[in-house]
């Protein structure tokens, strides 16, 4: 299992990542879960979202929520979507060294027949 450790500095406060790959959610404690990510793809393009948020806030990223039913954008932040090569990703933002894995695991695990746990 791969495993990477980076600092992230946001907002005047440091932070320390940690991510691991897996194939379920078995070692992850739910209650300590906020917010989830997606790595959609629609055939090969991966989908990316532009959300307009508080301020300077506005980026492309992946599709975002909380943890939960899905039911709609609550916060109606979504504006516009784009399919892209996922090789491109970092054109519309950079997660540093754990966003690469993230990208790199999700199209490894698109290309296989993996039989995720989920």
């Amino acid at each position: 299992m791969r495993k990477i450790i980076s600092e992230l500095n946001w907002g005047g406060d440091k932070y320390i990542l940690e991510y691991s790959d897996s194939n379920g959610f078995d070692n992850l404690p739910y209650e300590n879960c906020q917010q989830v990510y997606g790595v959609c793809f629609v055939k090969n393009k991966l989908l990316i979202v532009f959300g307009e948020g508080e301020k300077d806030d506005n980026r492309w990223g992946l599709a975002e929520g909380h943890v939960g039913k899905f039911e709609k954008d609550p916060a109606g932040s979504v504006s516009k979507i784009k399919m892209i090569d996922p090789k491109e990703y970092k054109k519309y933002f950079d997660w540093g060294e754990i966003g690469d894995r993230i990208i790199d695991r999700a199209v490894e695990l698109k290309n296989q027949d993996c039989g995720l746990d989920l």
